[in-house]
């Protein structure tokens, strides 16, 4: 019983350490993503773009978008993104 709890502790542990470097690399995602959409230049930056930036796919650069609070624009064409704080939710 106190090895099992013990082993269950330590495997904890070692997840909690092996998932900090992911989590450092997604927060300096976020950040170089808030930087883009934040750009005085821009509204919308696509999709691509976004990606590349990161070095992510699309995908997983759309979550991280959604997690700063981004969202795709609703218009037809090419798939652009932009911060709600700017371009609103409609």
């Amino acid at each position: 019983m106190v090895a099992s709890l013990i082993s269950s502790i330590v495997d904890n542990v070692f997840g909690l350490l092996g998932k900090a470097p992911q989590a450092r690399r997604d927060e300096k995602r976020k950040q170089i993503l808030r930087d883009t959409l934040e750009d005085e230049k821009y509204e919308w930056r696509s999709i691509g773009l976004l990606a590349r930036l990161i070095g992510e796919d699309e995908d997983r650069t759309r979550e991280l978008l959604i997690s700063i609070g981004a969202r795709a624009s609703t218009g037809s064409g090419n798939e652009v993104w932009g911060l709600i704080s700017r371009v609103g939710t409609g």
